[in-house]
């Protein structure tokens, strides 16, 4: 496991669940931000992988985003970070 999947990981609410198919889900905190209302259903989720690949779906409002090592975090996985209440400073540290 890498950096940015252990904060990812440790950043999820804790009434979080795995399903049988792998993903991890949870109230998705990306709806409100993206104009529907706030989702009380459980419907983002988080799938890693052994690689250190993460990924990331709103099955709400469709909104998703991804990392995998040796890439740069895109825009969209630092507004992830955020919405998961990442603080900037730590968002940065993970960007270099």
């Amino acid at each position: 496991m890498n950096l940015i999947q252990s904060t990812i990981l440790n950043s999820l609410p804790a009434n979080k669940k795995k399903t049988p198919s792998g993903w991890i889900s949870f109230n998705a905190p990306c709806c409100i931000h993206n104009g529907e209302s706030a989702d009380k259903r459980k419907r983002g989720g988080v799938m890693t992988s052994a690689d250190g690949t993460i990924s990331y779906h709103c099955f709400n409002c469709g909104w998703k985003s991804s990392f995998a090592p040796g890439r740069k975090l895109s825009a969209n996985l630092r507004r992830l970070l955020g919405f998961l209440g990442v603080s900037d400073t730590e968002i940065k540290k993970l960007s270099i």
